[in-house]
């Protein structure tokens, strides 16, 4: 087995972030992006399916973005707010999904492993 650092499957730094577009009406989308949350909106827009551009809402830079994204998305959808199980649409409050995005900006099991991986670097020292 190949030595790697646990740090490796830890998920990766970066953003989750809400995005609204007029033609969607109330509803927003969540998701999570390791480059500026204004590329991935300019992204998405370019796509001819979507009739006009997405706007960045809000943006956080956490830590573990993947594991953010992932627990948002979980609680909006235990709350009813998710539109279909396999998109990141949401109909649900801004300030509603900003607090919830907020809850989870550091996991608790994150929080763990990385006390883990810290504790595994002083015991290899």
């Amino acid at each position: 087995m190949d030595k790697k650092d646990i740090s490796d499957l830890l998920p990766a730094k970066g953003y989750v972030y809400i995005l609204s577009n007029p033609s969607y009406g109330n509803l927003f989308k969540v998701g999570m992006t390791t480059k500026d949350p204004q590329v991935r909106a300019d992204e998405l827009s370019e796509l001819t399916a979507v009739p006009t551009p997405f706007k960045v809402e809000y943006s956080v830079y956490v830590e573990h973005c993947s594991v953010t994204e992932v627990l948002t998305h979980k609680m909006l959808q235990e709350r009813g707010y998710r539109i279909s199980k396999n998109r990141e649409f949401f109909n649900a409050p801004l300030k509603e999904i900003k607090k919830v995005i907020t809850r989870y900006k550091k996991p608790p099991v994150i929080s763990k492993a990385t006390n883990f991986k810290n504790k595994i670097k002083k015991i290899g020292e």
